[in-house]
């Protein structure tokens, strides 16, 4: 690529994020998925910064990872390029996506299918691993590679899954991956990470939603939706919400409420 094209480039990622930071992107991605402004910048800048080659690891209360990593996709949509190539994993939601082996498996598969590859098959997980962190290399700087695994923590104990071991612990150029966990010890996988990545800029934290930012947001997603929620309607919502103070566990209740208005 000549220097003139990368100058290029870099001016259009420059002009997106002047774009993203003057819009607070789009009153909050039009409030589809809830988030910490702090939190979101935060990825952001993990997204367009060159020099770092570990991942981003994402951690808060159980149901908190979802929205933030479902942002990381929209913003990798944006930010990197028109048509990224993009790998996500909700872990634990299936048999395949539940153990390392098989998880490994099928993202060499996807991995290489977007190479043009074979994928090649029978492989131990220490072979999975060597042909995973090959298969990172595919990323350039006009189809970047961004891998979202959400919830380590719901891998099963097989083949040392938790330990994390398999997950690479230096990316190449043109590469990013996000990961959240649980910040529980129990869970064995954020310890694993503390060991992997200590570098505290790695790391996170998914605040609580608060009860003034739920309502907010609450009245946004019914304004949006065309709905009027009573004050009695809210009220029963918000106090809902604090037993289970998660964004999605917010949104769940929120369409159920609107649907009965």
């Amino acid at each position: 690529m000549s220097q003139e094209s990368q100058s290029a480039g870099v001016r259009r990622r420059r002009r997106r994020l002047r774009e993203l930071k003057e819009h607070r992107m789009e009153r909050r991605m039009h409030s589809d998925h809830i988030f910490h402004y702090n939190v979101h910048w935060r990825i952001i800048s993990y997204l367009m910064d060159k020099s770092t080659k570990a991942p981003l690891v994402v951690h808060g209360i159980r149901g908190s990872g979802n929205s933030i990593l479902a942002m990381s996709e929209q913003l990798s949509k944006i930010l990197l390029a028109k048509t990224p190539m993009l790998v996500l994993r909700f872990l634990g939601t299936a048999v395949e996506n539940s153990s390392v082996l098989p998880l490994l498996q099928s993202l060499v598969q996807q991995l290489s299918m977007l190479g043009n590859q074979s994928p090649r098959t029978g492989l131990t997980v220490e072979l999975l691993k060597v042909q995973l962190n090959l298969l990172l290399k595919h990323g350039t700087a006009e189809c970047p590679l961004v891998v979202i695994l959400d919830s380590l923590d719901q891998l099963d104990t097989s083949h040392n899954g938790r330990y994390l071991m398999w997950l690479p612990a230096s990316l190449p150029p043109h590469c990013k991956i996000i990961v959240s966990s649980l910040p529980e010890e129990k869970y064995e996988t954020f310890p694993a990470l503390k060991k992997l990545f200590p570098d505290e800029d790695r790391y996170i934290q998914v605040p609580e939603l608060d009860q003034r930012d739920a309502h907010s947001i609450v009245a946004s997603w019914a304004q949006k939706w065309n709905r009027t929620l009573t004050q009695t309607q809210m009220e029963l919502l918000l106090t809902t919400f604090r037993k289970c103070p998660t964004p999605l566990f917010l949104k769940l209740s929120a369409v159920q409420t609107v649907r009965a208005c």
